[in-house]
């Protein structure tokens, strides 16, 4: 393990940890975040546990993380608590929370999200869908798992699994940004976004 003034620079890392607590870092100080796009994201208080904040990105808003997340050769889990207004999203959208993509060519764009009131962990076209309907205007707790030993994608609503799929091939995007809140990359999607708090990155399953 390699450390600068006691900060753990193995990549990917052990955890990256967004609070959304009113501005876009980790807790842990490697892979903070900066708002792009033209409208001010919006807080509300409290978040998810009754205090603290979270976030939501209006229509082109997002957060760009200009940090390298080596991927290729990794397990990994992102977690968050979500939000979905009601008066926000149409009958066909995309929510996503978590990105990193190279291209959207098969198995280079990961996408960690809500497609249409599912949940949705997407390698661009080789991808699982959830189970659940999502309601709206309720917290959930949404897990997204890849398993590299097993080529397994996995979605967790609420702590229990709700979907799962073997992939075409592993996962080999090599992006060296990461984008909260959308994916650039697919701007004809119909994106629509809800509220976000405590999204975390674990190099595990």
């Amino acid at each position: 393990m390699y450390t600068l003034c006691g900060v753990d620079l193995n990549n990917p890392p052990p955890i990256i940890e967004w609070l959304f607590d009113g501005n876009f870092n980790d807790a842990f100080g490697l892979y903070n975040g900066n708002p792009v796009a033209n409208n001010g994201s919006v807080w509300i208080s409290p978040g998810y546990a009754g205090y603290g904040n979270a976030v939501y990105f209006p229509f082109t808003n997002y957060s760009l993380v200009d940090h390298y997340l080596n991927l290729t050769g990794t397990n990994f889990t992102l977690s968050a608590w979500i939000w979905i207004p009601q008066n926000q999203i149409p009958n066909a959208y995309l929510f996503t929370l978590f990105g990193h993509c190279e291209n959207t060519t098969l198995d280079k764009c990961l996408h960690a999200g809500i497609q249409s009131g599912q949940l949705l962990l997407g390698f661009s076209g080789d991808y699982v869908l959830g189970n659940t309907q999502i309601d709206f205007n309720q917290w959930y707790h949404v897990a997204y798992v890849y398993d590299r030993s097993t080529s397994h994608q996995l979605v967790y609503l609420n702590g229990t699994l709700d979907g799962y799929q073997t992939t075409n091939g592993s996962y080999t995007g090599n992006a060296t940004q990461l984008t909260l809140g959308t994916v650039p990359q697919y701007a004809w999607a119909p994106f629509r976004n809800g509220y976000i708090d405590k999204l975390i990155f674990v190099s595990r399953i």
